[in-house]
């Protein structure tokens, strides 16, 4: 294992060893809880109470984050040189919701005869990194600093008051030190990788998630069979709206799953992770799994798979056998593909262990392995092998909405690809159908030879 985890499970055992008589408030911040802090500009960042490691923000090191301890959820904090100061609520607000101007105002110029170059700021690099730091050592407002910023521009004068407006925002949200600690759950987790690192995540975005989640029917006391690349953010998604009540099979492939997300990132408890099994792909197709004897059950029931769970959940670690008797006689309640890997050939191995009547999901980047996998839905469907209904192919289209007087238009920069889903039920195969296929078959198979020998 990593440093990371490593420091992750100890400060884990640490946390569960101090509160291990008194119940822990959720909406409180403690030690070896991960944070995300959210700036003005909504950018996000993560850092981890009471980490051995190094963190930073914007580049500044040595930065005590005990001062979160012990603060609820929502606080706002200032960063003055290394140290972090708590501030009253209503000094946070989001710059990209600020506006002075009301519906009123006309604006009679425009910037057509404006064009961005370096030379309108007469200020070198130098001397605006020395006003930042005066500012930084004699703790004054950043508002002066922006504004002499501002005034020293040559075309800040000619710009409409729109424009100004919007230059402004920009040097608030460049130099603001301001932040809000918020809780690392499903969505401010998705938000942020998104935003930060896409290729974590595949580039999942909330609202993909939200909607995996939705077509999925994912509610506790359920049985999850989920495939996923994602670092463990999915299975994390999906562990925190079950809430330790159910059971979350992981098939992942390779020498040990990768859930970094949801063991160290994601704001869940003992008995949320407690509840998530590690299954590797390769046992599917063993012959110990497939061939139903009582000798391949006894050799199943002496095997433990040592990544089946993490090290604190050691004696709740179950058997080949019993993983067996949960997902390939119980069946599973829902089944949850979202990987890097051909998701045909995982739903041609797993959707034989999906019960009758429950939902599949699918997300893909692209849209070409979904429709051949909508192919092949049809294909065996005609045939009776597998029938499913409801199946669905769609991509989900999402854009952000700026929302001003006379400025009301979709975000310039931003991406738009949302990935494909491909979502349906599975049913039984219906006898009729099949009789009837076969009827057809024969009937065009006898017409064609008739008229061969006529």
């Amino acid at each position: 294992r990593s440093n990371y985890q490593r420091l992750g499970l100890k400060m884990e055992e640490e946390k569960q060893n101090e509160h291990n008589n008194e119940p822990i408030d959720t909406n409180l911040m403690h030690r070896g809880d991960c944070i995300i802090l959210m700036d003005c500009s909504r950018k996000c960042q993560h850092i981890t109470i009471g980490s051995r490691q190094q963190q930073k923000i914007n580049r500044v090191r040595d930065i005590n984050f005990s001062i979160l301890e012990g603060k609820p959820y929502g606080s706002v904090f200032e960063l003055q040189g290394n140290k972090l100061i708590e501030m009253p609520a209503s000094k946070w607000q989001s710059f990209q919701e600020q506006t002075a101007l009301d519906a009123d105002h006309k604006e009679v110029r425009d910037n057509e005869a404006l064009y961005a170059h370096r030379d309108n700021q007469p200020l070198s690099q130098s001397q605006i990194l020395q006003l930042k730091s005066s500012a930084d050592e004699q703790r004054i407002d950043k508002e002066s600093m922006i504004t002499q910023i501002a005034s020293s521009s040559k075309t800040y004068h000619m710009k409409t008051e729109f424009s100004k407006e919007k230059y402004l925002k920009s040097k608030r949200a460049k130099y603001s030190q301001t932040w809000m600690a918020m809780k690392a759950d499903a969505c401010n987790v998705t938000e942020m990788y998104f935003h930060r690192k896409p290729e974590k995540t595949m580039a999942l975005r909330a609202d993909s998630m939200s909607q995996i989640l939705s077509m999925a029917d994912v509610h506790p006391y359920r049985r999850i069979l989920c495939v996923e690349s994602c670092t463990g953010l999915l299975v994390a998604s999906i562990a925190q709206r079950m809430n330790g009540c159910g059971e979350i099979f992981n098939v992942y492939m390779g020498q040990q799953p990768v859930l970094d997300i949801a063991m160290h990132m994601s704001h869940l408890n003992a008995t949320q992770k407690a509840i998530i099994d590690n299954v590797h792909f390769s046992v599917f197709n063993d012959a110990l799994w497939c061939n139903d004897t009582q000798e391949n059950d006894a050799k199943l029931q002496e095997i433990i798979d040592t990544n089946s769970k993490k090290k604190e959940f050691m004696d709740k670690r179950r058997n080949l056998l019993q993983l067996k008797q949960c997902i390939k006689y119980e069946k599973c309640d829902a089944l949850i593909i979202c990987c890097k890997h051909d998701p045909l050939a995982l739903v041609q191995h797993l959707y034989a262990y999906l019960a009758d009547g429950r939902p599949f999901v699918v997300w893909c980047e692209f849209l070409q392995p979904l429709m051949r996998m909508k192919e092949w839905f049809d294909t065996h469907g005609d045939t009776g092998d597998i029938e499913a209904v409801a199946l669905r192919v769609h991509e989900n289209w999402f854009r952000e909405q700026q929302v001003l007087p006379q400025r009301t238009h979709p975000m310039v920069n931003m991406m738009n690809l949302g990935g494909y889903f491909l979502s349906g039920i599975k049913v039984k195969p219906r006898p009729s159908r099949k009789m009837n296929t076969t009827s057809i078959c024969t009937h065009e198979h006898v017409k064609k030879k008739v008229r061969f020998t006529v």
